[in-house]
C-alpha cells in the first residue's frame, strides 16, 4: 500500500533527482505493461494503462511543484500550447525551496537519525 501511494499520490514533495528517476520508471513501466498486455487484451489494453501512467505521472509532478512551493494546480499551465510545457520543464529542472515548506520538509536536508559525536 505503502508503494501505491508513492506513486501515485499527490501529496508530500518530490526532489529533483528522485522526479526524474521517477518519469523514467514510470514510462519503463508503461513499455513493459505495454509489451506484456497487449496480446492479453488487445487494444483495449490502452484504456487501462494510459489512465494509470497519465495518474502517475501527473502525481509526480505536483509533487516535483510542491518542493518549488508551488501547488499542483499549476500544472495547468501545460495546457498552454508549447509556452506552457516549456514552462512547466523549466519549474521541474530548477532547484526545490530549501527549508520546510506547506507541503512536508526538505526531502534532501539530513534527518539526523543518527549519533553525531562532536569533539
Amino acid at each position: 500500500m505503502r508503494f501505491a501511494y508513492s506513486v501515485f499520490g499527490w501529496r508530500g514533495r518530490l526532489s529533483r533527482g528522485a522526479f526524474w528517476w521517477r518519469v523514467v520508471l514510470i514510462f519503463a513501466a508503461f513499455a513493459v505493461l505495454d509489451a506484456a498486455l497487449q496480446p492479453l487484451l488487445g487494444s483495449a489494453h490502452v484504456w487501462l494503462l494510459n489512465p494509470l501512467t497519465l495518474w502517475a505521472l501527473l502525481a509526480a509532478a505536483a509533487r516535483r511543484l510542491h518542493d518549488r512551493d508551488m501547488g499542483g494546480a499549476w500544472l495547468l499551465v501545460g495546457l498552454i500550447p508549447v509556452a506552457g510545457a516549456l514552462w512547466l520543464v523549466w519549474q521541474f529542472c530548477r532547484r526545490g525551496a530549501a527549508s520546510d515548506n506547506r507541503w512536508g520538509p526538505d526531502p534532501l536536508r539530513e534527518t539526523g537519525d543518527f549519533l553525531v559525536v562532536g569533539g
